[in-house]
């Protein structure tokens, strides 16, 4: 599926083009962003190539601006399985943006793409992105201990997710 394009009731993903750089890396630099993300969600444009595509790398435009981005990559194709993962710059925290972002990554796999189970990981200490995957009906499924390397010095994550059906 190529290319896509997700609208939402106030924000857009779309796939990231070359023109994106700057405006990616505005969100992606931002001092506290860089602390709260555990791997880059934005990549650069995606080549779907031949075969199955495996990732969805999307910015999140808001009013024709990029403010952020998200993506879904598939990881276990045979058993419907995915993880999500989203960012915004701290301009737009707080508005239920990325609420919006995760719920429209979270549609596009259970629906678009027939997957079966969408995960989340996110730092132990991001309140703000665990209370996101909460209002979008993912389930806490546990804590992974010092798995990330950030900045020289081990973290611990927690894992959410949710299965087709479950009614989030």
């Amino acid at each position: 599926m190529f290319p896509v394009r997700l609208v939402g009731r106030r924000v857009t993903l779309r796939e990231v083009t070359a023109a994106d750089t700057e405006a990616v890396g505005r969100v992606l630099g931002h001092p506290l962003v860089a602390v709260r993300l555990s791997c880059q969600e934005v990549e650069g444009p995606v080549d779907p190539g031949p075969g199955e595509r495996t990732a969805y790398h999307l910015v999140v435009e808001k009013d024709a601006e990029v403010v952020g981005g998200g993506a879904l990559r598939i990881t276990g194709a045979a058993h419907g399985r995915a993880e999500i993962g989203y960012v915004l710059h701290p301009d737009w925290w707080g508005q239920g943006l990325a609420t919006e972002t995760a719920r429209l990554l979270v549609d596009f796999g259970l629906r678009d793409l027939g997957l079966r189970r969408i995960e989340a990981t996110v730092g132990h200490d991001n309140g703000g992105a665990q209370r996101v995957c909460e209002k979008i009906g993912m389930r806490y499924e546990g804590r992974t201990r010092r798995n990330l390397l950030v900045d020289g010095v081990w973290r611990d994550s927690v894992r959410f997710a949710t299965l087709a059906g479950d009614g989030g």
